[in-house]
């Protein structure tokens, strides 16, 4: 599984503050755990508006750095987080998704090391 992450320093780059919006976020979602309690990873669906592309984004509001992953012609669908059943920090645990190829019309589910934001095979 070849993958492209992009590693983002300011969150002024996903959110610009020019007023122009070359990104979108949808499906947005956090740990359950963390649910009603201070938190500092997010996780989205992300649409990038210039290329067309729908990417897996994960976002740390503390540190204002964000993570993103894609594979030519797929397009990441509903994402979910599920915890370790004995975490050890908040994202420790794996985010499942749906994934449309759009090269062959397949679907397939991804899972990804919510910590390192890689996929498994």
């Amino acid at each position: 599984m070849s993958s492209t992450s992009t590693r983002c320093s300011t969150a002024s780059k996903i959110f610009p503050e020019t007023g122009s919006v070359d990104a979108l976020v949808e499906f947005p979602f956090i740990n359950p755990a963390y649910m009603g309690k201070d938190y500092c990873i997010s996780y989205f669906q992300q649409w990038q508006m210039s290329t067309n592309r729908m990417d897996l984004m994960k976002y740390d509001i503390c540190k204002k750095t964000a993570t993103s992953w894609h594979e030519d012609n797929k397009m990441v669908q509903e994402p979910v987080f599920t915890a370790n059943p004995k975490p050890t920090s908040e994202d420790d645990g794996v985010i499942m998704a749906p994934v449309y190829d759009f090269s062959d019309g397949s679907t397939e589910l991804i899972v990804w090391d919510a910590k390192r934001f890689e996929g498994f095979s």
